[in-house]
């Protein structure tokens, strides 16, 4: 870090102009270190506990399949549902609370049969996120080999690098715009100067938010028209933004609202419907 400040001491030898990029320097660097420590963290926890869930849900599926087998009563279920249900999805768990429900013993054994199945499918489903050398098998493919690259070699360098940068422009646009309404005097201006800078928060916070559905927890649903409306989307907002009307801040805003409105309802997988990935 040293090493960085003299250099931008020697390339700006304005004292004002080298704090300030000094100031940035040592931002950007925190910021960085912040995220990278908690998205490494974080894929930590998140391979730890995909091992422990594929580990019990081999188990509760081993136990299903020696109930439907042999016809045993369900409290081997009942017993192995306490050690697997931090684990299960609410969906399954609703399924399971329903099977023993059931007074109709066929019925019970149907509902068993299919709960069995989602087990396996989420178990599955877990594998597919794996992409260490012992356990992930690639099919050959050029997209497939990107896909492992970049979660193997890149995420935790460039993940971090993304939400450092649209944090360090959110504070800058925010010092700027404070400065901005400081000096100016006209009414319209300070509303566009003021939502323009809500709307440039709540856009990069939902752009940000759309990166971590998408690379982090992969819930985002790939679908033409779901990528189309993105695209409308970003280039929408700049559209009015180059319009330059006082209200275009505010028509930025209703459109990141009706926007965020569609992902929530459209575009994420919810976490009870883990079986329409992919």
């Amino acid at each position: 870090m040293n090493d960085i400040i003299s250099l931008i001491k020697s390339l700006f030898p304005d004292t004002l102009t080298a704090t300030i990029y000094i100031l940035l320097s040592l931002a950007f660097v925190w910021l960085y270190k912040q995220f990278r420590t908690y998205i490494v963290e974080y894929q930590k926890n998140t391979i730890t506990k995909t091992e422990k869930a594929i580990e019990v849900y081999s188990e509760f599926e081993a136990v299903i399949r020696k109930t439907l087998k042999e016809r045993l009563d369900l409290t081997l279920i009942d017993q192995s549902i306490t050690k697997v249900s931090s684990y299960l999805p609410c969906e399954l768990l609703n399924e399971f609370d329903q099977l023993m429900e059931c007074e109709d013993e066929e019925a019970k054994y149907d509902q068993l049969k299919k709960l069995g199945k989602k087990v396996r499918d989420e178990k599955m489903r877990l594998k597919h996120t794996q992409f260490d050398s012992v356990t992930y098998r690639t099919n050959g493919g050029f997209t497939d080999l990107i896909k492992v690259y970049y979660k193997t070699k890149l995420s935790t360098f460039i993940e971090p690098l993304i939400h450092t940068l649209i944090n360090l422009f959110l504070l800058l646009m925010s010092i700027l715009m404070t400065g901005l309404i400081a000096y100016s005097n006209d009414w319209t201006q300070k509303v566009f100067i003021v939502s323009i800078l809500i709307a440039a928060m709540l856009f990069f916070l939902l752009i940000d938010i759309i990166f971590y559905e998408v690379l982090l927890k992969k819930r985002f649903i790939h679908t033409i028209v779901n990528w189309l409306i993105f695209g409308l989307f970003i280039v929408g907002s700049f559209f009015v933004i180059f319009l330059g009307q006082w209200y275009s801040g505010i028509i930025i805003i209703i459109g990141i609202f009706s926007y965020a409105t569609y992902v929530a309802k459209c575009s994420i997988i919810k976490k009870g419907n883990i079986f329409t990935s992919n």
